[in-house]
């Protein structure tokens, strides 16, 4: 089945922040984050959400992963620094419990005669966990599986968006 025709909009990043998880009983924190890259109008569709109608947004989105990690886990071995491919971490990683420290929503101000806000946050579903294989600067491998959660597009004049 086609998609919907999509029409391009510009848009204002109002803020984009990291979600972070603690993992390994405090001795890592891992942040996640979404950056909206290009973000689409679908053409001929609407959502009514209490009477007012509202465009439905798609948007394109690349994920950033950054660790902290407690210097007990950490090698300064160079000789054990390298690429570790994505592939290895999700295979061979384990996947490791979490917990939320925060899931900042970001925020969106998408231009147009009626701007409107959009909302969204990044939420980590599985962290994949791989120990003795170290990265170029000498922290263990580490992959997320997250997700994006979208709120309805809300009307920018009636939340005072600059």
């Amino acid at each position: 089945m086609p998609s919907p025709p999509k029409k391009e909009v510009e848009f204002r990043v109002q803020g984009e922040d990291w979600s972070k998880y603690e993992i390994l009983d405090g001795k890592a924190v891992v942040w996640v984050r979404v950056v909206l890259l290009k973000l689409y109008e679908l053409s001929g569709q609407t959502v009514s959400p209490g009477g007012v109608t509202t465009p439905v947004y798609e948007g394109q989105t690349q994920f950033l992963v950054t660790t902290f990690f407690d210097e007990s886990l950490r090698t300064n071995d160079t000789t054990k620094m390298q690429l570790i491919p994505a592939d290895e971490i999700r295979q061979k990683g384990l996947d490791v419990p979490f917990q939320a420290l925060d899931e900042p929503w970001n925020e969106y101000l998408v231009s147009g005669p009626k701007p409107q806000l959009l909302r969204s946050k990044c939420v980590a579903s599985r962290i994949h966990y791989l120990a003795n294989r170290y990265n170029r600067q000498g922290d263990p491998g580490v992959w997320v599986e997250a997700g994006i959660l979208l709120g309805s597009p809300r009307d920018a004049n009636a939340h005072n968006v600059p």
